[in-house]
Order: C-alpha cells, then sequence, then structure tokens
C-alpha cells in the first residue's frame, strides 16, 4: 500500500499533498469498520484480504488477465492515470 500511495501522489501531482500510506494493526482496521458499519464477517474477510496482499499471494499476473479481456495487464500507475479524475 506504500507504493499505491507514492503512484497516487505522483500521478495526481499538481502540487497536492502527498497521499499517505497508514499501517493499522488488523484488530484496529477491523474494528474500524465494524465501528462504520461493517459486518463483522466482511470486516474479517478485508483483514483476510489484505494479509494476503502482504504476504504476496496476489503478486503474480495472471495469463487469464489477457485470455479474457484480449489486452495485456496494466501497471496500477497505467490505472491509475487512466482514472485519475477518480482519485483527484
Amino acid at each position: 500500500m506504500q507504493q499505491v500511495a507514492q503512484v497516487l501522489t505522483k500521478v495526481l501531482g499538481d502540487g497536492r499533498p502527498p497521499v499517505r500510506y497508514v499501517p493499522l494493526p488488523p484488530a484496529a482496521a477491523k474494528q474500524g469498520m465494524i465501528d462504520m458499519g461493517f459486518p463483522e464477517w466482511l470486516a474479517q474477510a478485508i483483514n483476510e484480504l489484505f494479509d494476503a496482499m502482504r504476504d504476496g499471494v496476489m503478486a503474480p499476473v495472471s495469463p487469464a488477465v489477457q485470455q479474457i479481456s484480449g489486452q495485456p495487464p496494466r501497471t496500477f500507475e497505467q490505472f491509475a492515470t487512466e482514472h485519475r479524475a477518480a482519485f483527484a
């Protein structure tokens, strides 16, 4: 997520303050989601998803991206640049 923040800072540019990633302990993140109205099971599932990301489980790019879409995979920077307005 630190890399995501760096990419968003670069893509948004324009003298804006940098995007910061502030890591939270999983228990605090889960409680925050529950406090916002997430069901407990969903908050737990999101924490497990982030655990998998931290462990690198989602790092490989599957050939299925190109097989299904007919387009080569894009980097997050390419995606963020194409959809800059959504992040602004």
